[in-house]
């Protein structure tokens, strides 16, 4: 069973846009405060996720990487 990860609410148009685009590095930080080591962001038309935990990132971007989508926020 898969569990989504908690995070916090966005406006219904922007999502979290203009609260990360007020302070980037606060509201990160208020993020992994609130609510922990994995967050779900809305802000893209993707899911998005705030990982803080060192051994979460090494997972995603090197030991499992290949079982992680990491899209470019370009594409």
């Amino acid at each position: 069973m898969s569990v989504t990860p908690p995070g916090p609410l966005g406006d219904p148009l922007f999502g979290n846009g203009r609260q990360f685009a007020d302070d980037p590095f606060g509201f990160l930080r208020a993020c992994a405060d609130s609510y922990g080591d994995v967050v779900r962001l809305d802000l893209d038309p993707r899911e998005t996720y705030l990982l803080t935990n060192p051994a979460d990132v090494e997972r995603v971007l090197v030991a499992d990487a290949e079982r992680y989508r990491k899209p470019q926020f370009d594409d």
